[in-house]
């Protein structure tokens, strides 16, 4: 995530021009890296590089920049990296459980240059966070014709998540085509729903009461926030007996989110 955008070049050749709000993915053109050292180069322009109308008001959210008492800082504020693909890799992944079934969908996004293989097979195998048991496993052929395929598994002795007890699971999904793999990716998930019920918040069907704070802060904000990030959103809020906080418009930091998990 850079804030405000920036152009990149990877070794002298540039390849994406002001990437506005992140994360975000560029595909690299074959041929590009080589062995050894390769130079990724980052010009950030910061509130000046900006999409504005005429009237000089921003087109994107940028939080509290629009206001005097507020940042138009700009800065990296996540990791960058270099992944690796054949033919063709897993763009996004989701986790769409459901807890009452004790099974979950996996939605899946494929991507990458030049035409996809005619046989893509998609294969998923739901572990408990740090354990090598399989619980649950599915296969399924990459859909044609639509931008998306989801794949159910039904997971063995399924555990919820909820406030008290945070049980996650790790999914390792694969792309692969007679016997050759593609793309792998993991991540973890829990066996959660969130629903709104007569106008309440729903966890798994239970009453969820949000207790928070009316708390005006970007994720950026200050090294206060950053350099303690599990004392600021976890600890701080147990002993406020808070559970959420409203901050505003920019997505959090990853590592923000596994925290919170």
């Amino acid at each position: 995530h850079i804030r405000h955008g920036a152009t990149v070049w990877l070794n002298g050749q540039r390849i994406a021009d002001h990437p506005v709000i992140g994360p975000h993915t560029i595909l690299l053109p074959e041929g590009l890296l080589h062995e050894g050292e390769n130079h990724i180069l980052l010009k950030v322009p910061g509130w000046s590089g900006i999409p504005k109308a005429k009237s000089g008001w921003p087109l994107i959210p940028v939080g509290s920049g629009t206001q005097s008492w507020g940042t138009k800082g700009t800065g990296i504020r996540d990791d960058i990296w270099i992944e690796f693909y054949d033919r063709v890799y897993v763009k996004w992944a989701l986790a769409m459980p459901d807890v009452k079934g004790k099974k979950v969908t996996f939605r899946v996004w494929l991507d990458g240059l030049g035409p996809a293989p005619d046989d893509v097979r998609l294969a998923v195998k739901v572990r408990p966070e740090g354990q090598d048991t399989v619980v649950g496993q599915s296969e399924a052929r990459a859909a044609k014709g639509t931008p998306f395929t989801d794949i159910t598994t039904t997971i063995k002795n399924a555990k919820p998540w909820n406030l008290q007890t945070r049980h996650l699971y790790t999914v390792e999904l694969r792309a692969e085509s007679a016997g050759k793999v593609f793309d792998v990716v993991r991540f973890r998930f829990g066996m959660r729903q969130i629903q709104v019920v007569d106008g309440h918040f729903r966890l798994n069907g239970k009453p969820l009461w949000f207790r928070g704070s009316n708390l005006v802060c970007e994720w950026h904000w200050g090294r206060r926030f950053n350099d303690s990030i599990k004392g600021y959103i976890v600890d701080e809020a147990r002993v406020m007996n808070l559970n959420s906080f409203r901050t505003h418009t920019l997505p959090p930091p990853t590592s923000w989110v596994n925290v919170g998990d």
